[in-house]
């Protein structure tokens, strides 16, 4: 790591605005850099009301966000209580005490969590504007709007493109703000699967005659997340929620669903109240109440896509059917509603990454 003992601090670049360059950006101010974080995206824990630094132009909250729930192991949750975040209370986090995994033959399993094992479920969008605001409050300085797509590693210089909405923002016709090229002494590159800091780092390396190759592969499926404003046992029938082996499960469970006709996935995380002063995932029920129900829904690359185009109802009535056939047909309306939101953007899957 760049030494900091120098009469000013070294300078890290952060490429990448997402949970983990984030996180990173924090942890490198604290130790003495100034640090320089850029994502491509809008800030997605800032609104119109929030003018600050480079977001005053790009200051929307994230619509193209990433559609994922992040499991968050107890490890994981210390961590974040040491960044002064509390998932429970401070975001929209499900608990796992329980996880229902239903076949599409009909038949059920329930698997137990043991304690002090149980993570928890939230939202991508909600921890990563956490972070940022984590980040920020340890003087990391963020630029929304802002994507690299070159590095310089013989200068130690980056070069950074204006973005508008995560693109290429073609109809700017201010080039002095258009492109710009920024000094480093450390570089991080947290940009996602497709990293431009990965790629242009192994091409650097072989041209120097250092053998390394990046490799990649993603999952071809898309996501889309939705928060009910109820628990599970108010989503799904009543005669089913009463028959064993539901009637026995406590509120903190999870549920997945599946539908082969369509190979879909759909999955149901419990939320706590923010209102609950519970720090862990496994205090009893009544000391944290659960009052939402955090759905995510897993299809094949472009049939979220062409439903979210065929609009609510028609475009979701007939998938939704099959993959949560044992809902009320009001909560599968309702969850129809949220995920045909224009600001309800579908996601393409994780990717794995690895060097040889």
């Amino acid at each position: 790591m760049t030494s900091i003992n120098n009469s000013s601090p070294p300078i890290a670049v952060v490429a990448g605005g997402g949970p983990a360059g984030a996180l990173a950006a924090k942890v490198l101010s604290e130790r003495g850099f100034r640090v320089h974080l850029y994502e491509a995206y809008p800030h997605p824990g800032r609104d119109g009301n929030d003018k600050k630094g480079d977001h005053a132009n790009n200051n929307k909250p994230e619509k193209n966000s990433r559609a994922y729930v992040i499991s968050v192991n107890p490890r994981g949750q210390l961590a974040l209580n040491r960044c002064g975040i509390d998932p429970l209370i401070d975001l929209d986090a499900g608990v796992i005490n329980e996880a229902v995994v239903r076949h599409s033959n009909g038949k059920s399993r329930v698997r137990k969590i043991e304690d002090g094992q149980g993570s928890v479920m939230l939202p991508r969008r909600d921890l990563t504007a956490s972070l940022l605001r984590a980040a920020e409050n340890s003087g990391v300085e963020v630029h929304c709007g802002w994507r690299l797509i070159d590095v310089n590693f013989e200068k130690k210089e980056v070069m950074l493109v204006k973005v508008k909405e995560g693109r290429t923002d073609e109809d700017d016709d201010n080039a002095a703000t258009k492109e710009k090229t920024v000094r480093y002494d450390l570089l991080v590159g947290a940009d996602g699967v497709r990293s431009q800091t990965r790629n242009r780092l192994s091409n650097y390396l072989n041209e120097i005659g250092i053998d390394f190759c990046v490799k990649t592969a993603e999952d071809n499926m898309e996501y889309q997340v939705a928060t009910l404003p109820r628990p599970w046992k108010e989503i799904i029938l009543a005669e089913k929620v009463n028959a064993p082996p539901l009637n026995t499960l406590s509120p903190a469970s999870l549920h997945s669903f599946a539908d082969t006709k369509t190979g879909s996935t759909g999955l149901c995380f419990p939320v706590r109240s923010k209102s609950s002063s519970s720090t862990t995932s496994n205090n009893s029920d009544n000391e944290s109440p659960i009052d939402k129900c955090l759905v995510c829904v897993i299809f094949p690359g472009g049939e979220l896509g062409k439903m979210k185009r065929s609009g609510y109802p028609s475009g979701y009535e007939s998938a939704l059917s099959g993959l949560f056939a044992n809902w009320t047909p009001e909560s599968r309306s309702e969850l129809a509603q949220l995920l045909a939101e224009e600001d309800n953007v579908p996601n393409t899957g994780g990717g794995c990454i690895w060097s040889q």
